[in-house]
């Protein structure tokens, strides 16, 4: 993957070739609509569930997610599927993400009569307190009073997005001068707008600032960036405190036959930007003695800056030999605000570096660098000690991932805890430096096909994770094949446990479309990993139907721990049925370091319709025979010899996703119980505090493991919770 920054004088064809691959999927589209296959994801692109009109198609992206205090703010770009229109909306929720009020399209190119400036690595929105502050580029043709202009229009709401203020002129552009690349930044107290300015005809770019420190009511200029005689690019820009930092890419000559000289740098200002110094990052030649510093961003938005005090902290892309060498990865520090940088560190190179997609985030004693590769890992390198030194490279995944971000713990002000989060969207927590982590778990439907996107994800100090991205389900239902591009919202919250007496989990899979619904709750297997032993329990009530893995049996398993992070079925251990002469009997699977074992319940393991019945099976690598036992309502039903340690993997626990179903009472433990254990407890709920107990879901209206040790589900479709065993 080459960077956007490397590419400076085609990447006008880029885009138009981008606009033109849009334009044959956005004519494909069947409907409009997206399927709702998910009481947990919001979709912000509608109001309703009504479909929209026929023929009309939005695709909603460049999405944007601001979180101040229980206020969620969402801003994204949609292009109507005619190219007659293209707009940018904005939609509020004051409740912490629970409700969200009806969108508002701030400006659309029919009210504007000019053409929207949109760039999937700018920032167009900023919230402080409350106070939302928004900034949109927009060009106009040619007329008898003007050639070809831009301006940048400022939109603000001082009463937390419930209204916006009629739209603003900061900046009115020259002639055939380009107003483009903007970033904004807010504190309560002042607000920084940035801009790239270059004229069309030749390359001669600067970068603008527009500066209030009254909430907005009035603007001054500054230029900390002015008179290149080439091109170059506004990367970052990050405001702390009076402090403003400006990242820039500057070409050094003109681009030709894949050839180009470019340096990396950071423009400092510590008065309130009245006075801006320039220092160059990429002060390492490649071997051929020139400068190849690639730009920071590939189509995404993702911090590339990061201050702690007076330490500064950059992130950016070289070539090590010429212009076809090899990408690194580096990194400089200062400790006086941008006026002196140490060494560089080279944090990573190789050709599989994808350059763009990295970034970098601090707090207390921390920072954290993420950065993914083509041979699909997400890498991290972190420091505890303010930057100046940094552990060895850890990989997160090796599943692959996107445009990964850092989101640090708000409630942890040492920095020690945050979150890694990557597309599709993805996220693993550290509360210790990143030591070690969480299992990944999943935000999205990962068993539906959807195109997922440039997500973001904020942490809030009331410990809600917000997430949003754009997306387009796969839908031979609704769409006859993929549906339009979407902005989805999902809030992670900490699961209260109500103790509501009698509730059980319902579960549902289509058994028409396996892309419209697969109802599961994805665990987060903290203490799951088992070895030697183990036994899981779940009751069940078979409604009937519902998908199946697709094997030539038909299986349809219950639950199953993953060995990997892949949507396919690939289970560490399973408890399930399976196809019998066209009746549901029993099965359980394992994988274990010696191989794979089954044991199956065949006439007397069938699974009845709408009863309830308890299923368990245990395994001990220590027991010579017969050691893989499956047992229905407290009885034996089959058993067989397994060999070896459990290879449970890295994957999650899931109970649903196949098969339809209603469930309570699921228990793993660690050590295989005996059948008169199994007798006794079937009989009752439990307290969650018995010896070996792993992990419990009786469901009473929570998805809590109330053992305490942290094993808690997510639900990820339309899961309920019902009338229950006990």
């Amino acid at each position: 993957m080459q960077s956007s920054a490397q590419q400076p004088s085609i990447r006008k064809n880029l885009n138009l070739m981008v606009m033109c691959v849009f334009a044959l999927m956005l004519t494909n589209v069947a409907e409009a609509r997206n399927p709702q296959v998910s009481s947990w994801m919001k979709n912000l692109s509608y109001t309703s569930n009504l479909e929209p009109p026929a023929g009309i198609v939005w695709r909603d992206e460049f999405s944007d997610l601001s979180v101040s205090g229980n206020n969620v703010h969402a801003l994204w770009y949609g292009l109507k599927n005619d190219w007659s229109d293209h707009r940018f909306v904005y939609r509020r929720s004051i409740n912490g993400g629970s409700t969200w009020e009806k969108e508002q399209v701030l400006v659309s190119k029919l009210t504007s009569g000019g053409e929207l400036v949109a760039d999937r690595s700018a920032k167009h929105i900023c919230v402080a307190g409350n106070s939302v502050h928004i900034i949109v580029p927009i060009s106009y043709p040619i007329s008898s009073q003007r050639s070809w202009y831009y301006r940048l229009y400022y939109y603000r709401s001082t009463n937390n997005g419930k209204n916006f203020e009629a739209a603003r002129v900061l900046v009115e552009g020259a002639d055939v001068w380009h107003i483009t690349q903007p970033h904004i930044d807010c504190n309560t107290q002042r607000i920084v707008i940035g801009y790239k300015y270059r004229a069309n005809w030749y390359d001669n770019y600067q970068i603008h600032l527009q500066i209030s420190d009254n909430g907005g009511r009035q603007f001054r200029t500054a230029n900390p960036i002015s008179n290149n005689q080439d091109d170059g690019n506004f990367e970052d820009l990050l405001l702390v405190g009076k402090d403003i930092y400006v990242l820039h890419w500057w070409l050094l000559e003109p681009y030709y036959f894949g050839n180009f000289q470019a340096k990396i740098g950071l423009s400092s200002s510590v008065d309130d930007g009245h006075s801006f110094r320039n220092r160059w990052l990429s002060t390492t030649k490649a071997k051929d003695g020139r400068f190849y510093a690639l730009g920071t961003k590939d189509a995404y938005n993702s911090p590339d800056i990061a201050a702690i005090g007076s330490n500064v902290y950059v992130i950016w892309n070289q070539l090590d030999t010429d212009y076809k060498g090899t990408r690194t990865l580096m990194y400089r520090r200062s400790t006086n605000k941008g006026d002196t940088f140490g060494a560089p560190i080279r944090f990573y190179t190789g050709g599989e570096l994808s350059s763009g997609q990295e970034t970098i985030a601090a707090q207390g004693n921390y920072v954290y660098v993420l950065f993914p590769t083509t041979d699909n890992k997400i890498h991290l390198r972190r420091s505890a000690n303010q930057g100046s030194t940094f552990k060895a490279d850890t990989v997160l995944s090796a599943e692959g991932g996107w445009w990964p971000e850092v989101a640090i713990d708000p409630r942890d002000t040492s920095g020690a805890s945050f979150y890694t989060f990557w597309d599709s969207p993805t996220y693993r927590y550290s509360n210790n430096g990143g030591a070690s982590f969480d299992k990944p778990l999943w935000l999205h439907q990962a068993f539906s096909t959807g195109s997922y996107q440039r997500s973001h994800a904020k942490a809030t100090t009331t410990g809600l994770l917000h997430s949003i991205t754009n997306a387009s389900y796969y839908s031979n239902s609704l769409c006859g094949g993929y549906c339009d591009m979407d902005i989805f919202y999902r809030r992670v919250a900490p699961t209260s446990n109500s103790n509501v007496v009698g509730k059980g989990l319902r579960l549902y899979t289509s058994s028409q479309t396996f892309e419209d619904r697969a109802d599961n709750m994805q665990v987060l297997a903290k203490t799951l990993n088992f070895s030697a032993q183990l036994t899981a329990e779940v009751w069940v009530k078979d409604i009937g139907g519902g998908i199946g893995t697709g094997f030539s049996d038909y299986r349809t398993p219950i639950l199953f721990k993953q060995r990997d992070l892949k949507t396919g079925y690939n289970p560490g251990f399973s408890l399930g049925t399976m196809d019998y002469f066209g009746k549901r009997g029993l099965v359980a699977q394992i994988q274990t370091t010696q191989g794979s074992f089954e044991v199956r319940g065949q006439d007397t393991g069938l699974l009845g319709g709408n009863t309830w019945t308890h299923l368990a099976v245990t395994y001990n690598a220590g027991q010579s025979i017969n050691n893989f036992k499956l047992y229905k309502n407290g009885n034996l039903v089959s058993m067989t010899t397994a060999k070896g340690y459990i290879d449970a993997g890295i994957g999650n626990f899931i109970v649903g996703r196949y098969g339809n179903w209603v469930v309570d009472e699921v228990r793993l433990w660690n050590r295989a119980l005996l059948q008169t254990e199994i007798k006794t407890n079937l009989s009752h709920a439990l307290t969650g505090k018995e010896a070996n107990l792993q992990a419990y879901f009786p469901f009473k209206n929570t998805a809590l493991d109330v053992t305490g040790h942290g094993n808690n589900g997510l639900f990820m479709y339309k899961e309920q919770y019902t009338i229950g065993k006990y």
